[in-house]
């Protein structure tokens, strides 16, 4: 009873649907290996999750630079990343061509992508 007279001091609505609470956080995910200590006491390791995989994007070589657009997305993998132009800027300059540029963004846009899959 003490925890009713809590809510209602509250004023939290009462969820009644896990899916919409704002707080809900999955342990068991397709891709989440978990260790759950169903029988552990007082002060005991409840939940042991693998480390966070905190790679960096892959380095854009360094003639390519000027080619892309979007480098702000670099580091987004939520995004599709930095997208070749069709020509250089203005003022800047490259010592690729385009076609050789159109090959160097192919690989590293490879690298780029797996680098994405797995953040």
């Amino acid at each position: 009873m003490q925890f009713l007279r809590e809510i209602v001091k509250a004023r939290t609505s009462p969820v009644l649907d896990v899916e919409k609470h704002e707080r809900v956080h999955w342990l068991y995910r397709d891709s989440a290996t978990l260790n759950i200590d169903a029988g552990a006491a007082a002060g005991d390791v409840v939940i042991r999750a693998p480390r966070v995989n905190l790679d960096e994007p892959p380095t854009v070589p360094a003639g390519l630079k000027g080619w892309l657009d979007d480098i702000a997305n670099l580091g987004r993998s939520d995004t599709r990343g930095p997208r070749l132009r069709d020509q250089i800027p203005p003022g800047m300059s490259s010592k690729l061509t385009a076609d050789q540029a159109r090959e160097a963004y192919r690989r590293w846009y490879e690298t780029w992508t797996r680098w994405a899959e797995t953040d």
